[in-house]
């Protein structure tokens, strides 16, 4: 059995659309689909058992004297559908199959019951009335109060979900075009979900670039920080490309491994530039500054990096929890790369002087340069809105859009006097965080008028204890996985209890 890729239904627009015709169009949709060659596997859902009833008309019965008995073994023996033999061969083996029932009851009325001494011929239809009906038992559902029919579409492993969801898509425009009186609905999409943590993975990659070079670049300068930003892009190539020896793909396990890590891909990266910014000030030159700064820090950079992919690679071995190897890998793979870039790839990167020194040629004016950033910060939104829900050929336009406002709001803003001032405004901010702020704090928890320094002692212990008998008392709970709501249920009631009050309670349920 595959994974389950959507719920989809097919359901009548009027009550005058009987149940034969409704399941009947569903078994052709459902042929339809398999045809595509997308999609292999279908569990259909809520739909009638077929059934042929066969009443014998007594009188009949007397004046051709038979008896139910015979009427059945005439039917079974003449309605087969068995397995003779096998044939093999040496390239592929052939079965070989009596394939002689019936599927309509025109075609039941004209089995032969016997032959008269005469030669008359006399058949089922001849004693008895053949009508196609449905079970009693037989499921049956509905939508919107009318009846419909469901299928759950389910794919293999090596079979693409998004291949299948467009497929499904394509049928459901051209099946409501051509039937008027049918409605083709996808109740439930998993390719949904799958697009909306590609999509939370995407702005949380975006946003922690854009810090990076915000941040980084006020307080050290914008060369720096872009190198440092490369640190994650970097990482997630790297990590795909082993993923393909690995076979991971893109799925909800996976992309959540990749949301977890994409926050902390660039702290080694931030950590190692930042001191070699720092040794530069000093007055050393970049090579030896690249240098230094790299080797201080290493040991403390790798000791963290390596505490967290030792924690992660616990999960491919603990049983039960086979799917969780691929978040690990994923989480381990970008770490790796993550640390090779910080510790190789950005020190040479920032051995450059022309990628540490602030003396920058000012070719553009205050006013201009705040012309640029306002155009580029305006390109920069424009192909945000612009940037097609489908992309295609027309996404050029808006990715074109991206990067000219990014170029030239850079430009405006590192070629003109606007980045000293700013950088100067934020270097007296963090001045005094660190002198005013910062360091009166630290000194009086470390207790240099006062003995402040025991609470730092008695406050972890007090939510210490106060956590502990939150869980003793029941306050905070506790679960081994959470009740999570889910996105469609099953009701199930018996039919001799569905009156119209309860159908109309029901109804007013499900709408609240």
């Amino acid at each position: 059995m595959g994974s389950v890729v959507s719920f989809i239904g097919i359901s009548a627009k009027n009550e005058s659309i009987t149940d034969i015709a409704l399941v009947d169009l569903a078994t052709k949709v459902e042929q339809d689909l398999l045809n595509t060659k997308n999609i292999t596997e279908i569990v259909k859902m809520g739909f009638p058992t077929k059934e042929f009833a066969i009443n014998i008309r007594e009188d009949d019965m007397v004046r051709y004297n038979t008896s139910f008995q015979e009427v059945s073994v005439a039917i079974s023996s003449q309605n087969l559908n068995i397995t003779t033999g096998l044939i093999r061969g040496n390239s592929q083996d052939m079965s070989i199959r009596s394939n002689n029932r019936v599927l309509t009851a025109q075609e039941i009325a004209e089995i032969t019951l016997r032959t008269t001494q005469g030669g008359e011929r006399v058949t089922i239809g001849d004693v008895a009335d053949v009508n196609l009906g449905y079970s009693e038992s037989s499921q049956k559902s509905s939508f919107n109060g009318l009846p419909a029919v469901s299928f759950q579409i389910e794919k293999t492993k090596d079979q693409d979900i998004e291949k299948i969801s467009n497929t499904l898509h394509d049928y459901q425009k051209k099946f409501n075009e051509t039937n008027p009186d049918f409605q083709f609905d996808i109740y439930f999409e998993f390719n949904e979900l799958l697009e909306g943590r590609i999509d939370l993975l995407t702005r949380n990659g975006l946003t922690g670039l854009i810090l990076v070079l915000l941040f980084l670049g006020l307080f050290l300068n914008i060369k720096l920080s872009s190198w440092v930003a490369f640190g994650i892009p970097f990482s997630f190539l790297g990590m795909f490309i082993l993923g393909t020896f690995y076979g991971i793909t893109l799925n909800m396990i996976s992309l959540f491994g990749m949301i977890l890590v994409v926050g902390i891909l660039v702290d080694d990266g931030i950590v190692i530039a930042e001191n070699i910014y720092a040794h530069f000030e000093k007055g050393k030159t970049a090579k030896q500054a690249a240098i230094d700064g790299t080797m201080e820090v290493l040991p403390s950079v790798c000791t963290s990096v390596f505490t967290t992919i030792v924690a992660f690679s616990v999960l491919f071995f603990v049983e039960g929890l086979e799917m969780m190897r691929e978040m690990a890998f994923v989480t381990i793979a970008c770490l790796i790369f993550s640390i090779l870039e910080g510790i190789i790839t950005l020190p040479s990167h920032l051995s450059k002087k022309t990628v540490l020194e602030d003396n920058k040629e000012q070719r553009f004016s205050t006013m201009l340069g705040l012309i640029l950033i306002i155009i580029g910060i305006g390109s920069f939104i424009s192909g945000y809105y612009l940037y097609p829900s489908d992309p295609s050929w027309d996404v050029l336009f808006p990715v074109a859009l991206f990067l000219f406002g990014i170029y030239i709001g850079l430009a405006g803003f590192s070629k003109s006097p606007i980045e000293s001032k700013v950088r100067a405004l934020a270097d007296a901010f963090i001045k005094w965080i660190r002198d005013d702020v910062f360091t009166g704090s630290v000194g009086l928890l470390v207790g240099k008028k006062r003995k402040w320094y025991r609470f730092t002692f008695f406050i972890p212990l007090f939510f210490t204890v106060f956590v502990i008998s939150m869980l003793i008392n029941g306050t905070l709970s506790a679960t081994f996985f959470p009740n999570i709501q889910p996105d469609f249920f099953t009701w199930t009631i018996p039919p001799e209890r569905m009156k119209k009050k309860r159908k109309n309670s029901l109804k007013k349920l499900l709408l609240y």
